[in-house]
């Protein structure tokens, strides 16, 4: 999974229950900086997003990588303190990808 990828799937779950809140904003900069995204492309990023684009993407194979993605993205729907019915379809539907232990 390339960083861009990983950083698509990261804002489309911050946007899951339609919001970006300010925590979710900080956790998104956070992740663009681990995944050496400059500001514009994170930015373009997230406008791409927030107006419908289209993410597709291959969860990780090797283990540690699917975690770290795991976590990132329990990390961004959990940042506003409320986990809504929507981001919990995302893990009901997303989670058994991930294959963790």
């Amino acid at each position: 999974m390339t960083p861009i990828d990983r950083f698509r799937l990261i804002c489309a779950a911050s946007l899951t229950d339609g919001k970006l809140g300010s925590r979710e904003r900080a956790i998104l900069d956070k992740a663009a900086k681990e995944l050496k995204l400059d500001a514009k492309t994170a930015a373009e990023t997230i406008d791409i997003i927030r107006g419908g684009g289209d993410v597709t993407a291959q969860i990780p194979s090797e283990p540690r990588e699917r975690s770290t993605l795991f976590r990132q993205l329990v990390d961004i729907v959990a940042a506003d303190g409320v986990i809504d019915p929507a981001e919990l379809a995302l893990f009901k539907r997303l989670g058994p990808s991930f294959r963790l232990q």
